[in-house]
């Protein structure tokens, strides 16, 4: 009955059959479309703030359209604000603040600086989640984390450095400062996820978050005269396009990171969303004739590699967070 309403809906709740890892892992490669959804739509004159405004406004409808069929249907439960608990209302709110910060900083930071040198800076993040884990969860980083992170960190140096090997690539020091911005903003949402707001089902915070940030977007837009690109981005040539942003980039991944994170723990989810830049680098490949050289493939390779480490059988497990409605 529920398939029939809302296939969106069918998707994101069949997402938490899925172990842990490979919900962050799906998460990781929704993300990693959106390098390939934001050129697209660039190429039919959608700036960036209009981009990540429409993404988030259609996708958090979408999560929002899809708990609206599941509560009809009885399989989801729509939480009433008043009774989560204030910690935890206040707790979503900071993850909404860290995400809308984490896409304005990241996006103003790639709008002055090479890609490389930003996407290097950001993904620090999973470093500083791994050393807030240690403080806020007492998770251990234990020699197979630890060999993880550094074999992810290494394969992601090589494939987003290898392109720009040679071209004389300028640094920007507050396009810089941004993308550090943008990393603290991850690793606090993160960290915050995997516990803030347990009451409150994924599917739900990930709609919430989404929406939210919307909102904020819009007003950034609406402040700054670029209205234009929301309309450029409505057109039938965007159409597939914008699908591709607010659905597969937005609430699909946004909701399996959320449940992913709260099933094996912010520094573990970390390490494995570094596929993401992997996937996009893919993508570019197929679809853009952006052909990786092989020391990017092998930087791929290790990243993969370092996702196959951390499935081994380790003394640490992550306390299972188990919210309302069967969300987490």
């Amino acid at each position: 009955m529920t398939s029939g309403r809302s296939s969106l809906g069918g998707a994101l709740m069949g997402a938490s059959i899925l172990g842990g890892p490979a919900l962050v892992m799906a998460a990781a490669i929704g993300f990693g479309t959106l390098g390939l959804s934001a050129r697209r739509m660039g190429e039919l004159g959608v700036s960036a703030l209009p981009y990540v405004t429409i993404r988030s406004l259609v996708g958090g409808l979408a999560v929002a359209a899809a708990m609206a069929a599941l509560a009809w249907a009885g399989r989801e439960a729509i939480p009433r604000p008043w009774l989560v608990a204030r910690r935890e209302r206040v707790a979503l709110l900071a993850a909404s603040a860290c995400g809308a910060g984490l896409n304005l900083a990241l996006f103003a930071a790639l709008e002055r600086a090479a890609v490389a040198p930003v996407l290097v800076t950001f993904y620090a993040y999973p470093a500083l989640v791994s050393l807030g884990a240690v403080r806020f969860y007492g998770e251990p980083i234990d020699r197979r984390r630890a060999i993880a992170l550094t074999l992810a960190s290494a394969g992601l140096l090589v494939v987003v450095l290898a392109p720009a090997t040679g071209n004389g690539l300028s640094i920007d020091p507050l396009g810089l400062a941004l993308a550090a911005l943008a990393a603290v903003c991850q690793a606090t949402f993160s960290l915050i996820t995997g516990r803030g707001f347990p009451s409150v089902p994924a599917l739900a915070s990930s709609g919430f978050l989404i929406l939210s940030a919307g909102v904020v977007f819009l007003f950034l837009t609406v402040v700054a005269g670029q209205l234009d690109g929301l309309g450029a981005s409505l057109v039938e040539p965007a159409w597939p396009w914008l699908f591709m942003a607010a659905i597969v980039g937005a609430a699909l991944p946004t909701t399996a990171l959320v449940d992913g994170i709260r099933r094996i723990g912010p520094a573990r989810a970390a390490i494995l969303m570094m596929l993401e830049p992997v996937v996009g680098v893919a993508l570019a490949a197929l679809l853009l004739g952006e052909r990786p050289s092989l020391i990017q493939v092998a930087g791929a390779a290790a990243v993969i590699a370092s996702g196959a480490i951390l499935q081994r059988p380790s003394a640490y497990r992550a306390p299972a967070v188990t919210s309302a409605g069967g969300g987490g």
